[in-house]
């Protein structure tokens, strides 16, 4: 029962910083972006983690892994536009404000 009960904690404690993480996040990256992002950081702490606590080091073939896996940020961002506000207090257009390229195309496929 306490493991239950320390797992649901932990998740509890995620999903709040989740949450408002993702409402920040909205304004600058499209949902599949802030999805691999979050499995980014997932992977690290868990490859930190491992390695701490097991006393376990990551093999070469997960090493592999897990660089290929980060290069998915860069893959889904290469396109994207810049949607920052172009001046002081100036809205850019509306057109790049709609994520393009990377995984907004492999999704429609």
């Amino acid at each position: 029962m306490t493991v239950v009960l320390v797992s649901w904690g932990i998740a509890f404690v995620e999903y709040c910083f989740a949450v408002p993480a993702n409402r920040i996040g909205s304004a600058v990256y499209s949902p599949a972006e802030l999805k691999t992002i979050q499995e980014v950081i997932t992977l690290i702490v868990f490859a930190g983690f491992t390695a701490v606590y097991f006393k376990e080091p990551l093999s070469l073939t997960q090493s592999a892994g897990f660089a290929l896996s980060h290069l998915v940020p860069l893959w889904c961002s290469a396109d994207k536009p810049d949607r920052q506000k172009s001046k002081e207090g100036e809205e850019p257009p509306d057109g790049l404000h709609k994520p393009s390229g990377g995984c907004d195309e492999a999704k429609r496929l």
